[in-house]
């Protein structure tokens, strides 16, 4: 069983476990909803942020990061 995994040590994980697998990450999607998620954001071409409408987006979104919102 996977432990829960926050911040770097999720991006890691997500590197290790795929090593060796052509992985196509710049055509890969990630979704994230805390600042934790930063670095698991920053490895897909298409990193999205979902929040609850209102709430505070963390600094330091990767570039073009889509943002989903909810009422």
């Amino acid at each position: 069983m996977t432990p829960l995994l926050r911040g770097e040590a999720k991006a890691a994980w997500l590197r290790r476990t795929f090593a060796g697998e052509a992985v196509d990450w710049a055509g890969s999607h990630a979704y994230g909803d805390e600042a934790a998620d930063l670095p698991m954001l920053g490895l897909v071409g298409s990193p999205c942020f979902v929040a609850a409408s209102g709430a505070m987006v963390p600094a330091g979104l990767p570039a073009g990061t889509r943002r989903l919102t909810w009422a």
